[in-house]
């Protein structure tokens, strides 16, 4: 990571390991984060679902379609 030509984006967003998926608005605003996680693709990819669920919930940083 210390290496890496991206390192603003990565200290913009607080990235420090990968995988790591950064979800972000058409401004720039960060609106979660999904990192490693144990559990092979699964794990990793039922996080992200979660997340995703909770932002059309009305969670915070929540996804409002036409919004962006």
């Amino acid at each position: 990571v210390m290496a890496s030509p991206y390192k603003p984006l990565l200290d913009r967003y607080g990235i420090d390991s990968f995988p790591t998926i950064v979800v972000i608005n058409a401004n720039g605003q960060q609106l979660f984060t999904v990192n490693y996680r144990e559990g092979g693709p699964q794990a990793y990819i039922q996080e992200l679902l979660q997340k995703l669920q909770h932002m059309q919930m009305g969670g915070p940083g929540s996804f409002q379609p036409g919004r962006y």
